[in-house]
């Protein structure tokens, strides 16, 4: 299991345990409504899922506070064959929305993202109409760069731009 940690947070990787959690915040409306896909998922959906993300080399952790209250999920998928990889991150937890706590686990799958897997980029696909994140992922760094479609955006963070 990995572990970052950060001051107000910790990111620890997902396991087979967090399962049931994960599932029940996927599908809470306010995280499927800004999803690219979203179907209201099946637990039998969810454990292929998890399949696959452990054999892809995909890096899933569990946001949590230094208390070990978990509040979200961040992720860095696996590489593109240009050496980026597709990074996103939810709030599954209510109470910990608008308390500033992605900021640092932003900042620190980041870090991990350039420094420890040595990637080039990581890009975002956000739904064009949700000005929050848009403007959250430009706080980070991230720059939009296309439409993926009439309902998404794709932003980048290149390695040479993080703050």
């Amino acid at each position: 299991m990995m572990f970052l940690k950060g001051k107000y947070c910790q990111l620890r990787s997902v396991e087979e345990v967090d399962l049931s959690l994960l599932l029940e915040w996927r599908n809470k409306e306010h995280v499927l409504q800004n999803m690219e896909y979203q179907k209201h998922i099946s637990w039998e959906e969810h454990l292929q899922w998890f399949k696959t993300i452990s054999n892809q080399g995909y890096h899933y952790f569990i946001i949590e506070t230094i208390e070990k209250i978990p509040v979200g999920t961040i992720y860095i998928s696996g590489k593109t064959l240009d050496n980026g990889a597709e990074s996103g991150l939810y709030i599954g937890n209510e109470e910990f929305i608008g308390t500033g706590i992605t900021i640092e686990a932003s900042r620190i799958i980041i870090q991990y993202a350039f420094e420890h897997e040595n990637l080039d980029y990581l890009f975002a696909k956000v739904k064009a109409s949700n000005d929050t994140i848009i403007a959250y992922n430009k706080m980070l760094g991230f720059k939009t760069i296309s439409k993926e479609n009439m309902a998404f955006i794709k932003m980048v963070l290149m390695k040479d731009s993080k703050k």
